[in-house]
């Protein structure tokens, strides 16, 4: 991994010496700092075309990020400007809607995985039934890319028997592997053929580099396996480890906090206006960007 600093070069007594800047960390926390000024776009293109070069570029360039979408206004108005080729929907927000009058709002059709929201219900004190799940994922299928098996937050057998349930009822989810779980409720998964598996519970822990752990330990023996991190676009993780993808709703939460700073203002539209950014920082950053479409 390479780490990076700006420095300047100045004479001392008629020697040329050199003196540290900015310490800008990583590969990837330095294109975000560099992205993000654009005086120094020079920069930014020199150390991409060095990782080109050496062949570090293609590290950066094999992870998907869903970019999570519950509806409100300012998200709505970012996603149609970016128009991201993935978003991540949750059926708790979306069960009283159809998913054709979603892609019409949004004005494109992106490839869509759906999450049952179990994580927003059980913080919320309500159950969602796994009939009415499943009526929603017939009913919309020719809308979604993905959709993930109906779980339960620390109850892995429960979670299991719909993973059963929808697989006995015709459907293929993607199996849900929380973090802290025991290795055999891995395994029961990968011994059906599952080919892709989510990943989670990881965001109450707020040590990420114990998570990056974690998810090597999985790639390293279920390498045919793709993993998909739920709730999390961590760089602590996703720069260290081989995920096949993540989803995020970072990008709209830190825009509603006033992040990135440079994009001042209180206004719905200067909030706007940090998702966008945001958003296309996260697609450059884990290489969904087209050459043509990197700045």
């Amino acid at each position: 991994m390479y780490y990076w600093s700006l420095v300047e070069s100045y004479r001392s007594e008629g020697k040329v010496k050199q003196r540290v800047l900015q310490s800008l960390g990583n590969t990837q926390t330095a294109l975000m700092f560099l992205q993000g000024n654009p005086r120094y776009g020079t920069y930014f293109q020199q150390i991409r075309q060095f990782l080109c070069q050496t062949g570090e570029a293609s590290s950066y360039a094999t992870r998907t990020a869903y970019f999570v979408y519950t509806n409100s206004p300012a998200e709505t108005e970012a996603i149609r400007h970016v128009q991201p080729k993935h978003l991540l929907l949750s059926y708790f927000y979306f069960r009283n809607r159809s998913l054709e009058e979603v892609v019409d709002k949004l004005g494109y059709l992106p490839a869509i995985m759906l999450d049952s929201g179990a994580f927003s219900a059980f913080h919320s004190g309500r159950n969602i039934a796994p009939l009415d799940y499943m009526t929603f994922i017939e009913t919309n299928q020719h809308y979604l890319d993905h959709y993930i098996s109906l779980d339960v937050i620390g109850d892995p057998d429960l979670t299991f028997y719909y993973y059963e349930m929808m697989r006995f009822k015709g459907f293929r989810p993607l199996p849900v592997y929380h973090y802290g779980e025991e290795q055999d409720v891995l395994d029961r998964y990968i011994h059906l053929g599952n080919p892709y598996i989510a990943l989670g519970g990881t965001v109450p822990e707020r040590n990420k580099r114990k998570v990056a752990q974690w998810v090597r330990t999985l790639h390293k023996k279920h390498p045919d396996v793709h993993f998909h991190l739920l709730g999390s676009s961590s760089r602590k993780i996703i720069e260290t480890t081989p995920l096949f993808s993540c989803d995020s709703s970072t990008w709209i939460q830190q825009a509603a906090n006033g992040k990135p700073s440079h994009i001042q203002g209180k206004s719905r539209q200067a909030k706007v206006k940090r998702a966008i950014y945001n958003m296309n920082t996260t697609l450059q950053s884990l290489g969904s960007m087209s050459k043509e479409e990197m700045p």
